[in-house]
C-alpha cells in the first residue's frame, strides 16, 4: 500500500495560527549590526585623517621654516659680500688716488671734472663682478666734517649730513645699517648703507666710503619670505629701532606702528 505526502499547491490549506517571520525586527538587526561594524571604521578613519592632517601640517611648516631660515642665511652671505667687495674698492689704488685728489678739490672746478671719471671707473670695475648687476646702486665718499666730496649721483656732491640724526652711524668700524628716510639723500625710502673707512697709501684718512643698496633689493627680500604664507609679516627694525614693511596697499617699504607682540 503506497501512501501520498500531500503537496501544497493552490488548494493546501495552512494553519492561521502559525507564527510569522518578522521583517522590521530582521531590518532592525541588520541595521544594529551594520552601525556596530560602521562606528569603529568610521573612528578609525577619522583618526588616520587627523594623523595625515596633522603630519601633512608639520611638514608644511618646516618647509616655511626652512626656506625663511634659507633666505636669511642667504641675504647675510649678501651683505657680507657687499663688505668684502667694499674693502676692495677701497684698496684699489687708482680708485684711492682719485678720492685722495677729489677731497682737495671744489666739485664744480675743472680739476676735479678731470678726475672724476676715474673714480667712477675704478668704483664700476668692483662693483659689477664678470659684467654682473652691480652690487650697490650708488655710493658715495663723505669727509669726517659730513662733507659728501664725491659720489656716483653728482648732485649729492657738496652736501652735508652732518645735521642728520643718523649721522652718528657714519663712523667706526666697517659695517652695514639700514635707515629709513635718511633725508637729503634717500628722502622716503629705505636703504642699506655699507661702510669702509678709507686710507691713502701713507696712512691719511679719507674719509667713508660708503656703498648704497636702495628699495628694490630690499623690498624683494621681503616679499620673497612672505611668499609662502600671505598671512606671515617680514618687516626690517632700522637703524632708529622703527619698523619698515611693505605696505599693503601701496606694496612700497613704508614705516610702520608695531603691535606690542612685535615690538617685544
Amino acid at each position: 500500500m503506497t501512501t501520498s505526502t500531500p503537496v501544497a499547491g493552490p488548494f493546501t490549506k495552512f494553519d492561521a495560527n502559525a507564527p510569522k517571520f518578522n521583517k522590521k525586527l530582521a531590518r532592525s538587526m541588520l541595521f544594529a549590526i551594520l552601525t556596530f561594524a560602521f562606528i569603529p571604521l568610521s573612528v578609525m578613519g577619522i583618526a588616520g585623517y587627523t594623523r595625515s592632517q596633522s603630519i601633512l601640517q608639520e611638514q608644511i611648516e618646516q618647509q616655511i621654516h626652512n626656506i625663511t631660515h634659507n633666505q636669511v642665511s642667504e641675504t647675510k652671505d649678501v651683505l657680507t659680500t657687499k663688505r668684502i667687495r667694499l674693502d676692495r674698492i677701497a684698496q684699489r689704488p687708482d680708485f684711492v688716488d682719485a678720492a685722495e685728489t677729489l677731497m682737495s678739490l671744489t666739485p664744480k672746478s675743472t680739476a676735479f671734472a678731470d678726475i672724476y671719471p676715474q673714480l667712477i671707473n675704478e668704483f664700476d670695475i668692483s662693483n659689477r663682478p664678470d659684467n654682473n648687476k652691480p652690487l650697490f646702486d650708488d655710493f658715495f665718499l663723505v669727509r669726517e666734517d659730513g662733507i659728501i666730496y664725491a659720489s656716483s649721483q653728482e648732485d649729492w656732491q657738496g652736501l652735508s649730513i652732518a645735521e642728520s640724526e643718523y649721522y652718528g652711524v657714519f663712523s667706526g668700524e666697517p659695517k652695514a645699517v639700514g635707515i629709513f628716510d635718511f633725508a637729503p639723500l634717500t628722502a622716503g625710502k629705505f636703504t642699506i648703507f655699507t661702510m669702509q673707512t678709507l686710507r691713502a697709501e701713507n696712512g691719511r684718512e679719507l674719509g667713508l666710503l660708503v656703498g648704497l643698496t636702495k628699495n628694490a633689493s630690499s623690498q624683494n627680500f621681503l616679499e620673497q619670505m612672505v611668499a609662502f604664507d600671505e598671512s606671515s609679516t617680514a618687516y626690517y627694525v632700522v637703524e632708529d629701532s622703527a619698523f619698515v614693511g611693505i605696505d599693503s596697499y601701496t606694496h612700497l617699504i613704508e614705516e610702520f606702528t608695531p603691535s606690542p607682540e612685535q615690538a617685544r
